[in-house]
């Protein structure tokens, strides 16, 4: 995976990389075509993260 740098305001607990989120964590529940060329993935976790409140 490349390594990118995260938006400014972004959370680093939602990081995805060996030290955080592992890409093998991430389960893919839909794929949503929102317009022409465009989709968006709706994503799980595979297990709670530390300090992550359990309410959504």
């Amino acid at each position: 995976m490349a390594n990118h740098r995260m938006e400014a305001d972004s959370d680093p607990m939602w990081r995805i990389s060996p030290r955080h989120i592992k890409f093998e964590d991430l389960i893919l529940i839909s794929l949503n075509h929102v317009s022409q060329g465009s989709w968006q993935p709706e994503l799980q976790l595979r297990r709670q993260m530390r300090g992550a409140s359990s309410r959504a």
